[in-house]
């Protein structure tokens, strides 16, 4: 095969991905299209206008602040410094 052959076949191969990700990007996106769609005539069916509303209030509120409480309660206590020897005797202190 020449380098030309090799570059055309290169960039083909190229081209055949790129349209292959992209009809698999479509697709995903009328997924998402279709369970968004599936998820609002549910909560309609089921749920007054105000329990809706607050629902995605909180599901704002922890999409928001969730990931940070949850890392602050992940993470280990402060500690606090040892005190100093002097301290423990208050006479020491001048």
């Amino acid at each position: 095969m020449t380098d030309r052959a090799q570059a055309t076949g290169s960039a083909a191969a190229a081209a055949a991905a790129a349209a292959a990700a992209a009809a698999e990007a479509a697709e995903a996106a009328d997924t998402r299209a279709m369970l968004r769609d599936s998820l609002a005539r549910y909560l309609a069916d089921h749920y007054g206008f105000d329990q809706r509303r607050r629902l995605l209030d909180e599901a704002r509120l922890e999409a928001r602040y969730g990931a940070a409480w949850a890392a602050v309660s992940a993470s280990p206590a402060p500690r606090c410094p040892r005190r100093p020897a002097a301290w423990a005797d208050p006479s020491s202190i001048r």
